[in-house]
């Protein structure tokens, strides 16, 4: 996990970082990502209540990753990637590849 943790920040976080971050209610936010064509595609909850999603495009033509939190009482959520063609990838973890 630990290693899939820190290919996701290698690829992820030059973009983020070069990206504006766009934050807002919870809601509000969400609707927006409904009316581009976007739905929840994966969702993993934190343990401190956080939720990170992916948001896909029925046909993975754009995608948008998202965290929602609480912060001073309020339920936040803010895009923090987003980008063109998302595909599956199924892996099998039980098998080990030498």
């Amino acid at each position: 996990m630990r290693i899939l943790a820190t290919a996701l920040m290698a690829v992820f976080l030059p973009s983020v970082a070069n990206a504006q971050q766009s934050c807002g209610p919870w809601q509000q936010m969400r609707n927006q990502l409904w009316r581009i064509g976007e739905a929840p595609f994966v969702e993993a909850s934190g343990k401190d209540g956080s939720l990170v999603e992916i948001w896909r495009s029925s046909q993975g033509e754009t995608w948008t990753i998202t965290i929602t939190a609480h912060y001073r009482g309020r339920k936040i959520l803010c895009m923090i990637g987003s980008g063109e063609n998302i595909e599956t990838v199924i892996w099998n973890l039980n098998k080990q590849e030498a």
